[in-house]
């Protein structure tokens, strides 16, 4: 097939590479934390090679690059990869568990990110810190408000958003994010689920409906649900 048709298995069509707008990449599993819901390993060491992906890929068709790991900040091929595209006028955006940004990195997303999420898991200490194994509540608060700082300084429009992936240990905190993420610094927050939620909350009616009826009273108490992404709180029937 010629280099600039691509051909999807999934629907039989082919399509002109130029007519390509989104780019996402997995460089690999590598974190430098060990999520307990997660498959990523920070022992790995197999990332995708950067000079391969230059190489491979040419990003001017492009409008939106998403890069994604583990952790893509401690993944040397995606942090040459971000400083590549960035210098080609791309903007690179990807969710992080926010230990690595420093003052550099916090420039670096402020400038050549569209958005930026924080995969915080939690609304309070004890409960971040025991689903994001090795990782620190008050470094991550003060690496968002890095970023926060450095958006406004360079005043650019990242959208510096919270992510919270829902597992049982966490639900009970789930309408605590809601009222509390903007105090934390997020412009807007979404969730996904573990694979297990769904047979936990079908198990224990009365937790579904406690906190079901928690989330419904932080929705309706809350001028900020437009900045709320529901969708998966309606899939486990939560609102």
């Amino acid at each position: 097939m010629p280099k600039d048709r691509v051909f999807s298995l999934k629907t039989s069509t082919e399509i002109g590479y130029k007519d390509l707008k989104r780019l996402k990449i997995s460089f690999g599993d590598m974190c430098n934390i060990s999520c307990v819901m997660c498959h990523s390993s920070n022992t790995g060491t197999e990332a995708l090679d950067f000079d391969m992906v230059k190489e491979q890929i040419d990003l001017s068709p492009f409008n939106s690059i998403e890069i994604q790991g583990g952790e893509p900040l401690f993944i040397e091929a995606a942090r040459k990869f971000f400083d590549y595209a960035s210098s080609m006028d791309k903007k690179v955006s990807f969710l992080t568990n926010g230990l690595l940004i420093d003052d550099e990195w916090s420039k670096k997303i402020a400038l050549h990110s569209a958005f930026i999420y924080f995969s915080l898991n939690a609304a309070t200490k004890k409960t971040h810190e025991s689903i994001n194994r090795g990782s620190t509540w008050e470094l991550v608060l003060e690496n968002i408000r890095r970023v926060r700082s450095a958006r406004s300084a360079l005043n650019t429009p990242v959208k510096i958003m919270g992510h919270m992936t829902i597992i049982p240990r966490n639900l009970s905190e789930i309408a605590l994010f809601i009222r509390m993420f903007r105090e934390i610094g997020f412009d807007s927050i979404n969730f996904s689920y573990d694979i297990r939620v769904p047979l936990y909350l079908k198990l224990h009616p009365s937790k579904k409906k406690e906190v079901s009826l928690e989330i419904g009273e932080a929705l309706r108490n809350s001028r900020v649900l437009p900045l709320v992404d529901s969708y998966r709180l309606k899939l486990l029937g939560l609102v």
